[in-house]
């Protein structure tokens, strides 16, 4: 009998079990498993989506993907608005977890750096999905990056590769990890000790050093890196490697054989290529490198550049005028030679045998950009005149500020000098730097005017050279207590050699002064090309200032920094 029961229960049982395994398979949502997936249209889509829903769960997890979207379009308000509209009581299991997930991602936008990470200590990362589990560690990267953490960047942007689905994303990743170990200061990253297993950690500290300890002898850096590679041959920077290293197996060092000298030697502009010309032979000294000077008054840049390739050049250094270096960079003639150009213009552009060196405004200001934020400003102001030189070295300051702090600088154009203290006065400013462009008459009388006004103990001021003058006196520096402002290392240093030579060529003009010592340095780049062409982070000190190619080998110039203090100028600090 109990024989029978059973059976007759197993036939029960059975139908009535696969019954209930198909209810639960037909009641998985699909709007909602999605979610453990990649979003792949736009936040406006999810928003839209969800508003036209009439069901509860569909409701959430359209607004949970649309958050996760406006995060990713980094619409921080946006994103806490939609964020605050999920009803949190009508979530189920899966939608739980999201939720977890997408309110630490959102902390971390808003750089609410202890909430995010309490956020992810409640996230069960065993639970996430690969997607999931990628924008787990993308939180943990930007947490490290609002908290200025180079290892923590390093250690959670290492683990990402692994998710990523193609090569152009790896080596995104890989460029953001080799940019913040550049960046990063060498001593840390060279007491940094790995945890156990993080090879990839591991590995890119190791290829930092390597980098760190041969940028000054890049001949050796090719070998170092094969050895490298030979140490860590699967860690993903052996089959995607960052960019700016991808040269380097291809570096030979610069070898001259004959430069060419492309100046204004006639004309009105013969002043100018008289001195540059003189500052680079007297750097050349005994070298015997030959050196053919050409004359750019005297005919097309295209026809001298044929010319110096015919005699043997190896390196082209000029022109110095810009209508000239837009010519030059129209000539089919610069193939097959190095050119460093005197001067950048509008029309400047990646070319493979091309840097570009200069006394630009857009330097120095760019360099008062670093200083204030070195000194620890993050509010900026910039007071400039309305002309061709303000708008060019506001515009520049204004970029770099933004890539240091995120944040807008607030650029002041003025007419009349006083105008500007004006309108500074009337923003309710409460603490910030103030760099100020100008003329020496320009810059003072803005100075007394802040003097004379609450914004004295409100200013830190900065400016550029330009107010530096071999005219400006005891008033003059009396009158600019405090005031720090950029120059050349030449006119830094009243005491060297160099000085006292340029003094005597210039007759203690300032601006031939830099010009002497920007040919003395063309010379200097001009013997390390192929350094500055390919070695990233590359750089030499200069009478002009330490420098090393940017974007489009650009020659980036490092200044020095003076203070007016009791009447005479001091070293900066």
């Amino acid at each position: 009998m109990a024989t029978i029961l059973n059976q007759a229960m197993k036939k029960a049982f059975v139908p009535t079990a696969i019954a209930l395994f198909i209810s639960a398979c037909t009641s998985v949502n699909p709007i909602t498993e999605s979610i453990k997936d990649e979003a792949y249209s736009s936040s406006e889509f999810y928003i839209n989506k969800a508003d036209q829903t009439k069901a509860k769960e569909d409701k959430i997890s359209y607004q949970l993907l649309a958050v996760r979207k406006l995060i990713d379009e980094n619409k921080e308000y946006e994103a806490q608005n939609t964020f605050s509209e999920i009803q949190v009581a009508e979530m189920n299991e899966v939608q739980k977890l999201e939720y977890a997930l997408v309110s630490a991602q959102l902390a971390a936008l808003q750089g609410k750096n202890e909430i995010a990470i309490s956020q992810l200590k409640a996230v069960q990362p065993s639970l996430l999905s690969p997607a999931q589990r990628l924008r787990y560690i993308q939180t943990q990267a930007r947490i490290a990056a609002n908290q200025n953490d180079a290892i923590g960047i390093v250690r959670a942007r290492s683990q990402l590769n692994s998710y990523f689905r193609m090569n152009r994303e790896r080596q995104e990743n890989n460029d953001i990890i080799w940019q913040t170990l550049r960046d990063a200061n060498r001593g840390m990253l060279e007491r940094t000790v790995p945890e156990a297993g993080e090879m990839e950690l591991a590995g890119w500290l190791a290829l930092i050093n390597i980098y760190n300890q041969n940028v000054t002898t890049p001949a050796q850096m090719p070998q170092a890196i094969n050895n490298w590679k030979n140490q860590y041959p699967n860690h993903s920077a052996v089959t995607v490697m960052p960019s700016e290293l991808q040269g380097v197996n291809n570096f030979q060092q610069t070898q001259l054989n004959s430069v060419a000298l492309l100046l204004p030697l006639s004309g009105d502009a013969q002043i100018l290529g008289d001195i540059i010309q003189r500052g680079f032979n007297d750097a050349k000294a005994d070298d015997p490198t030959a050196v053919q000077t050409f004359d750019t008054s005297s005919s097309d840049i295209n026809s001298l550049i044929a010319q110096a390739k015919q005699q043997g050049a190896s390196i082209v250094v000029g022109p110095l005028l810009k209508s000239r270096v837009d010519e030059m960079l129209l000539s089919p003639e610069i193939q097959n030679i190095n050119v460093l150009a005197l001067n950048a213009t509008e029309n400047a552009r990646n070319i493979a045998q091309v840097c570009y060196y200069g006394l630009s405004p857009e330097s120095e200001a760019q360099a008062g950009a670093e200083k204030m934020y070195r000194d620890g400003h993050r509010v900026a102001i910039v007071a400039a005149p309305q002309d061709d030189f303000g708008n060019r070295s506001a515009e520049a300051f204004a970029k770099r500020w933004r890539q240091l702090s995120g944040t807008d600088a607030d650029v002041r154009y003025y007419n009349q000098p006083l105008d500007s203290v004006a309108s500074i006065q009337n923003a309710g400013v409460t603490k910030a730097g103030l760099y100020v462009l100008g003329g020496a008459e320009q810059v003072v009388e803005i100075k007394q005017a802040i003097d004379s006004s609450n914004l004295k103990e409100r200013l830190a001021i900065y400016t550029s050279s330009r107010s530096n003058s071999p005219n400006n006196g005891i008033d003059f520096y009396t009158a600019m207590e405090g005031v720090k402002f950029s120059e050349v290392p030449l006119l830094a240093d009243t005491t060297s050699s160099e000085y006292q030579k340029a003094e005597n060529l210039a007759n203690s003009d300032f601006s031939m002064m830099r010009l002497y010592a920007m040919g003395a340095d063309a010379w200097s780049l001009a013997t390390k090309f192929n350094e500055f062409r390919h070695i990233p982070g590359y750089k030499i000190s200069g009478l002009t200032g330490e420098l090393k190619a940017g974007q489009n080998c650009n020659i980036e110039r490092s200044l020095s920094w003076l203070q007016y203090q009791n009447g005479s100028i001091q070293q900066a600090y």
